[in-house]
This record gives C-alpha cells, structure tokens and sequence, in this order.
C-alpha cells in the first residue's frame, strides 16, 4: 500500500527518482499478496498431519540425529524396528572391541 502510493505521488508529480523505486516495491508487494493467498491455510493442513504421524528422533553419541516419520497405527513396529537396529549396533560396537565372546569361539 506504502509503494503504491509513493509511486502515484511520483507520478503526478512528475518525480522519476520517486515513482522508479517504488515501482519494485508495488512489484514485491504484489508477490507477497500473491504468496500469502496461495499459503494462507498452510497451518491448518500441517495441524491436521499432527494428529496422522509422529516422529521418533533417534540420537547418536556422536551428535548425529535420525529422525522417523511414522503413522499412528504403526506405531509399534517402528519403534520394535528402531530398538532392534540399536541392539545390533550395539552388539556390532562390542564385538569389534572384543567383549562379546561366543561360545563357540573360546577353545576347549
């Protein structure tokens, strides 16, 4: 609103190094209009998937994150899944230390 009315002021008074500037800012501001218009109900979509998924975030030692979109229904799988990727990891980190030591690799 600011630029259009700076713009006419430059216009009718015949002030180019008013109206020229202000001709990007109608230009922005008519984007702007445009973009809220098309996003203006973004919020409401994303409060309705809230209550569809939820995310498990998994955190590393190491500082690095995963991060599991899930469905509701689906719930327990993922976190079955997740808990026994962890395990083998784990298991993975201890045996490469040597402190699991199966049976069948003790001799006899």
């Amino acid at each position: 609103m600011n630029a259009i009315m700076w713009l006419a002021y430059g216009l009718f008074n015949k002030d180019n190094c008013v109206a020229l500037p202000n001709v990007g800012g109608v230009a922005l501001g008519v984007v702007q209009m445009v973009l809220y218009a098309i996003y203006r109900n973004g919020g409401a979509k994303e409060q309705a998937l809230e209550g569809v998924v939820k995310t498990i975030v998994v955190v590393n030692p190491l500082g690095l994150a995963e991060v599991f979109p899930i469905a509701v229904d689906d719930e327990k799988g993922l976190v079955d899944m997740v808990n026994n990727q962890q395990s083998l990891e784990k298991n993975k980190e201890e045996d490469a230390q040597g402190k699991n030591v199966e049976a069948n690799d003790s001799p006899v």
